[in-house]
């Protein structure tokens, strides 16, 4: 039995991003996303999802094991990327300075808009598929409603 260990040929790590290739593969011209006036298939949002995560990447946005305990205090705050869902505002006018406290002043703010970022990035770009199911692959963070902050981390 020491010969059946997990290899890349038999052991594949169940993850989000094998599901969105094979949803792109499989149901292409099918909708995936349906919001207000805004449809896409699953072809569309998986070619976002890549160029999201080219644009990501291109900020030098990676995986680092203790990146929360190297953050300096009197650093900058990370990149805000605001997600604009009211076709009404254009992100170029809104006031990103209000949403942030201290910004990144080489980041202009039209920059930092969550379509802006989709539109700079690589359709073709060549995401790094996690090692196994345990590899964190989201962080997210909130302080919640209790005004005690809270963090979970989720893996693939």
């Amino acid at each position: 039995m020491d010969q059946l260990k997990p290899r890349p040929a038999n052991s594949c790590p169940l993850t989000p991003l094998g599901f969105l290739e094979r949803a792109a593969t499989v149901y292409a011209d099918c909708n995936s996303i349906i919001y207000n006036s805004t449809t896409y298939t699953w072809s569309q949002t998986y070619r976002r999802c890549l160029q999201l995560a080219s644009s990501i990447a291109s900020l030098g946005i990676k995986p680092v094991l203790e990146a929360l305990s190297l953050f300096p205090q009197e650093s900058q705050f990370p990149i805000l990327a605001f997600i604009n869902t009211d076709a009404e505002t254009p992100a170029a006018d809104l006031d990103y300075e209000s949403l942030i406290e201290k910004g990144d002043a080489e980041t202009p703010a039209a920059d930092l808009d969550y379509e802006s970022l989709i539109e700079k990035g690589d359709a073709e770009f060549k995401w790094i598929q996690p090692q196994n199911e345990w590899t964190p692959i989201v962080l997210n963070y909130t302080s919640g409603t209790t005004s005690s902050p809270k963090g979970v981390v989720h893996t693939s």
